[in-house]
């Protein structure tokens, strides 16, 4: 049976969550740091990962938007009235992919903590389950990994209503402009609320990171990119795949740069300038739009490849890609956080417990994916009609 996967999208995916994983399991390899002779060579190898876990966070918000808004657009131009109704049934479908597993993680995590007695700070879990967390105001740090997912869900929420409010307000335009008037409403009201209102905030230097990069009310334009190229591959797709090849230097390129650009300005040997008007000005306001915009434009050469020669290498990286949900659940507070409470990283160890926890991450997730993601998709089936797979 011939699979609709796009191997070039399922590839965006697996590097997403690998460079995300081996950015949160690094310290695991540390102790590596204290070896005569390649000790200073593992020290900078391990330094590099420092950009993985935000890089790969931005890449799957943009690859969410690009799906998301694939689906919600073929939604939009085959209804003959965009309402209520519709919102409901593509809230129900997308909820009914993401929300089970994480309620589950979330629940496992819960009990996991309170057996271990690490509950030390007051915090009300209650919030994670309708993902309010840190809808205004920094994640807690239980279950800390779950702030993309809270921008998520709401973008999910979001995106249909500012659609439903345009295509009554522009709906003589025609649905072609209704699209885009969306995407420009969307991009720039969430744009501003993070530059105006974060430019006002304290001048913590960590607070670009969970003070406004993890937030959910300053980051929902960032999914929005992806929507833009999913409107271009609907609209433009001809003019689109022409020039690909340079959409995606540029894109390589441009994250190269900006991201360079960005440890530069927060790494103390470099920072020649006012520390904390490069987190209110570049931060918040040039590198938290450009990142994922650029990751943007590596979409639609992703999307245009549908195979790769090596069937092994194909499967290998289809596989994470379907598996990839559940093993950003898994990875860090159930798994990380339970290696660094009951295990002491050495140098004798470090190695092995590495390969442990990565055989962990990905037999659980294999696990969840089979017994419990596909099963859920089964009955979605079942109630409704079945969108493109993501």
């Amino acid at each position: 049976m011939k699979s609709d996967r796009i191997i070039g999208l399922d590839i965006i995916r697996a590097i997403a969550i690998t460079i995300v994983i081996i950015f949160h399991s690094a310290p695991i390899l540390y102790p590596l740091r204290t070896l005569p002779v390649i000790g200073s060579v593992v020290h900078k190898l391990l330094a590099l990962t420092e950009p993985f876990g935000l890089l790969g966070v931005e890449l799957f918000f943009v690859l969410s938007g690009f799906l998301i808004g694939t689906i919600l657009i073929k939604i939009y131009l085959r209804s003959e009235h965009f309402g209520f109704k519709e919102i409901r049934s593509f809230l129900v479908r997308r909820w009914f992919r993401t929300v089970p597993n994480y309620w589950l993680i979330l629940v496992l995590n819960y009990v996991l903590y309170t057996s271990l007695n690490l509950h030390i700070f007051q915090i009300d879990y209650l919030q994670y389950f309708v993902f309010i967390q840190n809808l205004w105001s920094k994640c807690p740090q239980f279950f800390p990994e779950s702030w993309s997912l809270a921008v998520e869900e709401w973008f999910y929420l979001t995106l249909p209503v500012v659609l439903l409010l345009a295509s009554f307000l522009f709906l003589k335009k025609g649905k072609k402009s209704v699209l885009f008037i969306t995407f420009f409403i969307y991009a720039t009201v969430f744009f501003l609320v993070r530059v105006f209102l974060t430019n006002s905030t304290n001048n913590d230097p960590l607070y670009f990171d969970y003070g406004v990069r993890k937030i959910v009310m300053f980051r929902l334009d960032a999914i929005c990119y992806g929507f833009l190229i999913a409107l271009m591959h609907v609209y433009y797709n001809g003019r689109l795949m022409k020039v690909k090849r340079q959409l995606l230097l540029i894109s390589v390129v441009g994250i190269i740069v900006i991201t360079g650009i960005h440890y530069i300005g927060i790494h103390p040997n470099f920072m020649f300038y006012n520390k904390y008007a490069y987190y209110r000005v570049f931060h918040n306001t040039v590198f938290l739009a450009l990142i994922p915009l650029l990751f943007s434009l590596s979409i639609p050469y992703a999307a245009s490849m549908k195979e790769i020669k090596s069937r092994r290498l194909s499967i290998a990286i289809s596989t994470i890609s379907k598996i990839s949900y559940s093993m950003y659940l898994v990875h860090f507070t159930m798994l990380y956080m339970a290696f660094e409470h009951f295990v002491v990283f050495t140098k004798y160890n470090c190695i092995p417990l590495y390969i442990a926890y990565w055989v962990l991450v990905i037999g659980i997730s294999l696990f969840l994916y089979h017994f419990y993601e596909i099963p859920l998709m089964n009955l979605r089936k079942k109630i409704s009609k079945e969108e493109p797979s993501i």
